[in-house]
């Protein structure tokens, strides 16, 4: 019997901008987007898609 692997898919949207103004706002003496992208790694693959707007 063949075994089926379940492939489970998740979107994010992040919009850069924004996460730069909070984090100047929230004023942290520092923000790793490493570790950010690090936690998404142990939840899958990242494709990254950049869309721009004014």
């Amino acid at each position: 019997m063949v075994s089926q692997v379940e492939i489970k898919n998740m979107a994010l949207f992040c919009d850069f901008e924004n996460v730069a103004l909070g984090v100047k706002d929230s004023k942290y003496a520092k923000f790793d987007i490493q570790k950010v992208l690090e936690r998404l790694l142990l939840k899958g693959s990242i494709v990254v898609k950049k869309a721009y707007c004014d």
